[in-house]
């Protein structure tokens, strides 16, 4: 079981967004914590003379404060990404232990705020800490490792669901999309960088910073060149092709796909002629790439 463990801990983690469902998450968490001091009332929290459900509230509101605060300076400051493959349920654990020694703090010194400032000491931190380890890290470990093997059911149901244009894109559906395919798409804001290229040559897009990397078939090898432009204004070029958004630092050509597989942070595409990466699907944009598969041409 131990070595199980090990395993999963290892597997991907499901990205962690930011923006509301960050400050909901936050507040679903303080509400959390509150009913459970209030109801169990764990420690001994009538000494500070405050009625028990102002106490229990008020470490709840701590508990909201440090959350919203701590998931901004990670996306924010740090520009923790979450969305890649090696984000993993061990780094997860890594960054919510972090988050619960930046609420004991808050605790500690809410704490003393309610005892007029007379345990501001070493031990009255230590026992802090070791409370506030008791009641979040359990049910938060737990709370990651459902749903991280939800995300991973939920995931890999989905790539079984999906058909791929390698099963389906034969006989009149294959002379539907020539039109599409034979497209000519231009790609370079710098005369320099201009890159002409058929649709159906392309196999994906990857951002790289201020850069573009595509991927292409030419003379029946695999190439890739580097262009100045965003993968916003990339996408804006492929309007009208097969070619679509399936993540953040991704476009992918959809006539290429040749097997679905999914995993916690969302899908992996296989495509043809490409051995040496999987492009990513992020939860975000399964259904799209779904309904996009499943329209008619």
């Amino acid at each position: 079981m131990a070595f199980s463990l090990l395993e999963q801990l290892k597997q991907p983690f499901p990205e962690q967004r930011g923006g509301r469902k960050s400050v909901v998450d936050s507040a679903a968490t303080g509400l959390f914590v509150a009913a459970f001091l209030y109801f169990l009332q764990p420690f001994d929290m009538s000494r500070s003379g405050i009625p028990p459900l102002w106490h229990s509230l008020a470490y709840g509101v701590v508990t909201f404060v440090v959350n919203v605060s701590y998931n901004w300076f990670c996306n924010k400051v740090l520009n923790l990404q979450t969305d890649i493959e090696s984000w993993t349920l061990w780094k997860w654990v890594v960054r919510v232990t972090g988050l619960i020694v930046c609420i004991a703090i808050g605790n500690f010194l809410y704490f003393n705020y309610s005892y007029d400032w007379n345990d501001l000491n070493l031990g009255t931190f230590s026992r802090t800490l070791s409370n506030t380890f008791l009641v979040g890290i359990f049910p938060t470990i737990a709370f990651g490792l459902i749903m991280q093997l939800r995300a991973a059911q939920s995931n890999v149901q989905s790539a079984s669901e999906i058909v791929t244009p390698a099963t389906t894109h034969t006989g009149n559906i294959a002379e539907q999309q020539s039109d599409a395919k034979r497209a000519i798409l231009s790609f370079g804001e710098m005369p320099s960088d201009k890159l002409d290229l058929e649709a159906d040559a392309i196999r994906y897009i990857e951002a790289m910073q201020n850069y573009v990397s595509i991927c292409h078939i030419a003379d029946g090898k695999l190439n890739r060149h580097l262009i100045r432009q965003t993968l916003s204004s990339t996408e804006q070029q492929c309007l009208n092709s097969t070619i679509v958004r399936c993540h953040r630092s991704f476009l992918v050509n959809t006539m290429h796909i040749h097997s679905v597989s999914g995993n916690a942070q969302g899908l992996k595409l296989k495509l043809h002629k490409v051995d040496d990466t999987e492009v990513p699907v992020s939860r975000s944009y399964i259904s799209k790439l779904k309904q996009f598969l499943d329209s008619p041409a």
